[in-house]
């Protein structure tokens, strides 16, 4: 099974962009675990400024947690996958064109294959961060070990909880009905021989 990382197109100059979500802390959106049936956030309208009203993308981030944000054709490509939840999100500053979604990815598998990605991790003489010694600093090539996040097709990698990955399955489907502001990265080991 292959897999690919899940990101926003940076390249896309003239695309919109949406600020924070205002109601929450944007952070608990970006991490395990999954919200209860009984969480404020599933249980409260949410809302977020346009900050630009550029060309608007079916696949986006928003705030400063970088919460990945699709619209409904988006979110009804991904059915029958596990490991998200997807939460209304409304526009203030702006017309609602179209219904989006906060996806809060919150599965987290551990299968960043360390031999064969190239990173860096806080040392514990770190004079800003000794705090956090032994977690990654940086990533320069990320490789993950398939076999571990097999019969997964969105998920985060344990320990590097701002990469989204989904399987080669879901990818193909996104391209398929032509996702706009998406960009695919291959984590596969043999992308890089």
């Amino acid at each position: 099974m292959r897999f690919y990382s899940l990101e926003f197109d940076i390249f896309n100059s003239s695309a919109w962009r949406v600020g924070d979500v205002q109601e929450i802390d944007n952070w608990r959106l970006v991490s395990p675990p999954a919200l209860s049936m009984d969480d404020e956030i599933r249980n409260k309208k949410l809302y977020a400024p346009i900050e630009s009203d550029g060309r608007r993308t079916d696949f986006t981030v928003i705030g400063y947690a970088d919460i990945p944000m699709v619209n409904f054709k988006t979110l009804k490509a991904i059915p029958g996958s596990n490991g998200f939840t997807a939460i209304p999100i409304l526009f203030t500053g702006g017309r609602q064109k179209d219904t989006y979604h906060l996806l809060h990815v919150w599965e987290s598998v551990d299968c960043f294959d360390r031999k064969e990605s190239c990173y860096n991790v806080f040392s514990s003489d770190d004079p800003d961060f000794s705090d956090r010694a032994g977690e990654y600093c940086s990533v320069t090539k990320l490789i993950l070990n398939p076999d571990r996040a097999t019969g997964k097709d969105i998920f985060r990698i344990s320990g590097l909880l701002d990469v989204i990955v989904i399987s080669e399955k879901l990818k193909d489907r996104l391209e398929k009905i032509g996702v706009t502001g998406v960009s695919f990265k291959s984590v596969n080991a043999d992308d890089y021989l």
